[in-house]
């Protein structure tokens, strides 16, 4: 009798601790069930993201994909996103055109992880930019929905070459205040001395020659111009979700938290 109720015992938790570890999701998922996966249930209702990202890849063949996950149990955000690219294989296999988005809803972390092919595009101080500008201010909200949202958009227009953030820190703001007040007051110092040297020549040789010096005064001013150069991509017929493509990464991208 006592002997069954221990059998009876170890069987009980057996089936208890097995059956959580068979609801768990895994680490790895071992395939992707869109280009949205919100394992730890932060985006609820996406199938607006679906809807962009599968619209995206069939205009531009680029892949995206999202996972939110609670926890990465001990392993890097660096090295657990570029494991989870290759093992889905973001992008297309011969322009290796994707990019991951992944959340950890406990540990706070994001990271934007690049294929090859998009590096050029989305290199890893845009995707920083992206990452502390678009998403985190969100994220800090508890508006984790908008957030991915707003994080995509910029993505997808940083693939167009569209997606030009303008850096509107404090810090920098005063910096830049800084330096253009003393670029107009150099440029004004040097306008009043050029000026009193030609006024002293002219009154050195005015008078008995009666001609007047003409000069080519030529004056030229610095502006800044933004060439968006983007990249050209040749267009996925696919839209619905259909698996991605065999794309591969070499680690590029940025990390944050909130």
């Amino acid at each position: 009798m006592r002997k069954t109720l221990i059998y009876t015992v170890v069987l009980g938790l057996c089936i208890l601790f097995g059956g959580h570890a068979i609801a768990a999701e895994p680490l790895y998922p071992e395939r992707p069930t869109g280009f949205v996966n919100d394992q730890a249930g932060m985006l609820g209702d996406s199938d607006d993201l679906e809807q962009m990202l599968s619209d995206f890849e069939a205009e531009t063949s680029n892949e995206l994909a999202v996972i939110t996950i609670n926890s990465l149990e001990g392993v890097s955000i660096e090295e657990y996103s570029e494991q989870l690219f290759q093992k889905w294989g973001i992008g297309k296999a011969e322009k290796d055109n994707g990019a991951l988005l992944v959340v950890v809803k406990d540990d706070r972390e994001m990271r934007i992880e690049t294929g090859y092919g998009l590096e050029g595009a989305l290199p890893d101080a845009l995707a920083d930019q992206i990452i502390r500008k678009e998403i985190t201010p969100e994220f800090k909200e508890g508006r984790y929905h908008n957030g991915v949202k707003m994080g995509l958009q910029a993505i997808m227009a940083a693939t167009k070459g569209e997606y030009n953030p303008i850096d509107t820190d404090p810090e920098s703001e005063s910096t830049i205040a800084g330096i253009v007040g003393f670029g107009i007051f150099l440029l004004v110092v040097v306008i009043i001395v050029v000026s009193s040297i030609f006024a002293a020549r002219a009154t050195r040789k005015g008078g008995r020659r009666g001609g007047g010096s003409s000069s080519d005064d030529s004056s030229s001013g610095s502006s800044w111009t933004s060439s968006d150069s983007g990249s050209s991509w040749g267009s996925g017929s696919s839209s619905s979700f259909g698996g991605f493509s065999g794309g591969s990464s070499g680690g590029g991208g940025a990390s944050g938290r909130w």
